[in-house]
């Protein structure tokens, strides 16, 4: 269903020396692309903007990764585009958005970007 809903070309993006991705969107684009997407994806971007994570790895994360009251996702080693364990503390709105998913997905392993 996400791959014939939208595109979004800067889930793995490849970062410059000053830490910044190439080719990912300014914050203010994001907002409005967010603004015009399904609630059920509004989630989906957030976390790619916030994180880097590919299309598969948002959609195959689990709430065991999600720690909603420390604010953080860990990303176990094998898991990642490197292989390499991950730990990514979660600013304000990926935080508000994952509290809002967990709510929505209370009898899911998964966190569920749809309703059924």
């Amino acid at each position: 269903m996400l791959k014939s809903s939208i595109h979004l070309p800067w889930l793995a993006p490849r970062y410059t020396d000053t830490g910044h991705a190439r080719g990912s969107p300014e914050y203010d684009q994001c907002v409005r692309l967010k603004d015009e997407l399904p609630d059920y994806l509004k989630p989906v971007l957030t976390i790619a903007y916030y994180t880097g994570m590919t299309k598969s790895g948002i959609l195959s994360l689990t709430w065991d990764r999600v720690n909603v009251f420390d604010g953080k996702i860990t990303l176990e080693a094998g898991t990642t585009k490197n292989d390499e364990p991950r730990v990514i503390h979660m600013p304000r709105e990926l935080y508000e958005d994952t509290l809002q998913q967990k709510i929505v997905s209370l009898k899911c392993d998964f966190l569920r970007y749809w309703t059924p």
